[in-house]
């Protein structure tokens, strides 16, 4: 996918704070079986052997013996291979150099032919190959050593070359040159974050003729394999269309209000986070903010990178904190927004965040919660708002090119429903899908007559189920589909339909009756009501039914509504008959905590995108 970088460049001699992280500490691989060996040719092997003597850290080492058998005139290779498990990749993306302890027990016979290699295999998303990345040392097992040596490998890419035959050596990481023929590709960027596997390599030029077989062979002891450095990594919150995948819905709490309003960016056409301002306790706090899983490792960020965003606040909005959480520390700033209804851009340097409420400092390398609150002042600011925009650490690469559109879209009816199943698009990584229906073809998803029938499925869930109701008798329905794929980005594929429609059963549904009920009264006589239409029936019976109480449900006779619902020009008619076979009035002000039923009606088209947030009233409520 083609990519944008935000802004600028920056450049920092910052010296990062030292982290580490275990890849692992050798004290047991060979027993635990972690590496694979992959050889050419019968003549070649790896031997792997756990020691427990002499060892550089931990309580063991691991002894590996390559052997190198004549294969190609060109040589050939021993690799130990460790792969992450099926299904998951490992992060380095937070650090900046690899490091290994080393010892050569047996020597090359022709070192002028053998070198050292490290591949790490990336893998950026599920259905991609694993694309390798080559750090190569030409002198590093040349020679027996007495002692352990640490090996530094820079965790960095090399520049590459345009036609991609940039040849390996040992200041980075390059791309499995393609003049070498056989490797597999996917983005051809080093995806430090998803790293699928690496090589634990001996490899030889060639060999001497007049030698005997095996062409060469060396023995090496490794303990300790870790991460150490730090890089400062970019986060991207916020992009002007969409939350990061990793902060999920959001939340709020002293009666705060959040929402992401569509056409309200500083151009109108960007999307922006709409907080208004609560004060539940009356004693101005309140504020929103994000869980963030899986956590970040922001601990490079947090010595060089900023936060920024852009704002517009209304007058009266006074001091606000941004403040980031780890499982047992926060770190915060202060700052005062410029409240004149217009937009500004703020910067906040993350290693100026220190106001922690008395709490431990956030662990920068386990972020877990981002958040924003006023600083005792919503009491002045209550009802208020603030827009928020573009919202990022560092310089994050903002993708901007939409996903494929979604392939082999398909409907098989079942019974009262329609199974709609569909192949998730290749080479992305955390998008989204969204299903529609419509009576009539769909070519605009935003057309009034389109329903939506599920929104933000997840990647790999790949099937949903449209329900099928008709008013009052079960009657024959047709409908058309329609499918569209939102990146992790925000960036919508075109819209996947199936020009033909599905016909099948609906399941005929109790509906609002038009009129008033025949003779009312309100004196809590129900037989006014009955015969005039189906009621609305909750019966555990009958599989409509949900209880939210602690206790069990066991039956009708245990709790069971029948209801009835009309309307006229003028009034909303509404009448219950519950069976409940015990009655527990409380002092509580909530009506559900109060053994009494609650009515949420809905007065609009139910197709279309769903209403939610920032409820507004009006002519057209």
């Amino acid at each position: 996918m083609r990519k944008l970088f935000v802004l600028f460049l920056l450049f920092s001699f910052t010296l990062l704070k030292a982290q580490s992280m275990m890849i692992d500490n050798m004290d047991s691989s060979a027993v635990k079986a972690k590496y694979q060996a992959n050889v050419e040719g019968s003549k070649s092997r790896i031997d792997f052997t756990d020691i427990h003597t002499g060892m550089k850290d931990g309580l063991g080492a691991l002894k590996v013996k390559y052997v190198i058998g004549e294969y190609n005139k060109w040589g050939s290779y021993a690799n130990a291979i460790y792969k992450a498990p099926t299904g998951t990749t490992m992060n380095w993306a937070a650090y900046d150099t690899i490091n290994i302890y080393y010892k050569v027990l047996m020597a090359p016979k022709h070192p002028e032919y053998m070198v050292f290699r490290m591949h790490l295999g990336d893998k950026p998303t599920d259905d991609a190959s694993v694309e390798e990345w080559i750090y190569e040392n030409a002198v590093l097992i040349d020679a027996a050593t007495t002692d352990y040596i640490k090996l530094k490998i820079p965790l960095y890419e090399r520049p590459q070359n345009s036609d991609g035959s940039l040849a390996p050596d040992a200041t980075g990481f390059t791309l499995f040159p393609t003049t070498w023929g056989g490797g597999n590709y996917n983005n051809r960027k080093p995806d430090f974050d998803k790293i699928a596997q690496f090589n634990l390599s001996a490899v030889v030029s060639g060999w001497d003729p007049n030698a005997n077989l095996p062409a060469d062979s060396v023995e090496v002891v490794y303990d300790r394999l870790e991460l150490t450095g730090a890089r400062a990594i970019p986060y991207l919150l916020f992009n002007g269309k969409v939350m990061n995948s990793a902060l999920g819905s959001g939340w709020s709490w002293g009666q705060s209000a959040m929402t992401i309003l569509d056409n309200a960016g500083p151009t109108g056409k960007e999307k922006a986070i709409k907080w208004t301002h609560g004060d539940e306790w009356n004693n101005g706090y309140t504020g929103i903010g994000w869980d963030i899983s899986p956590a970040w490792n922001m601990a490079g960020s947090f010595i060089k990178d900023t936060l920024q965003f852009q704002y517009k606040a209304e007058p009266g909005i006074g001091q606000l904190r941004a403040q980031w959480e780890s499982a047992n520390g926060k770190s915060g700033i202060l700052f005062t927004p410029i409240a004149d209804n217009a937009w500004h851009t703020i910067k906040l340097p993350l290693k100026n965040f220190s106001f922690r409420d008395n709490a431990p400092k956030a662990d920068s390398s386990a972020i877990n919660k981002f958040g924003l609150m006023t600083q005792g002042t919503s009491t002045a600011s209550k009802g208020k708002s603030i827009y928020i925009t573009y919202m990022w650490t560092g310089n994050p690469v903002v993708d901007v090119v939409p996903p494929e559109p979604v392939k082999n879209l398909a409907v098989t009816q079942q019974k009262n429903y329609n199974k709609i199943t569909w192949s998730d698009v290749p080479g992305e990584s955390g998008e989204t899908y969204f299903i529609y229906a419509s009576k009539s073809p769909i070519t605009d998803v935003k057309a009034k007559s389109v329903e939506v029938v599920k929104a933000g499925l997840a990647r790999g869930v790949q099937t949903v189920d449209h329900l099928l109701f008709s008013p009052v008798i079960s009657q024959s329905q047709s409908y058309y589909y329609a499918v569209v794929c939102q990146d992790a980005a925000g960036n919508l594929s075109t819209i996947a339909a199936i020009s033909t429609a599905t016909t099948n059963d609906a399941k005929g549904v109790a509906t609002v009756a038009v009129g008033a009920p025949i003779n009312f009264k309100a004196d809590g006589d129900l037989s006014e009501w009955t015969g005039n239409l189906s009621p609305f029936l909750m019966f555990p019976s009958k599989g409509v039914f949900w209880s939210p109480t602690v206790k069990a449900n066991t039956g009708d006779s245990d709790l069971s509504v029948t209801s009835y619902i009309f309307l006229d020009t003028q009034n909303l008619y509404v009448a219950f008959d519950v069976t409940d076979d015990y009655v527990f009035p409380s002092s509580m002000s909530n009506s559900y905590e109060n053994d009494s039923p609650d009515l949420f009606i809905g007065l609009y088209d139910s197709r279309g995108a769903k209403h939610q947030g920032d409820l507004k009233s009006g002519k057209e409520p």
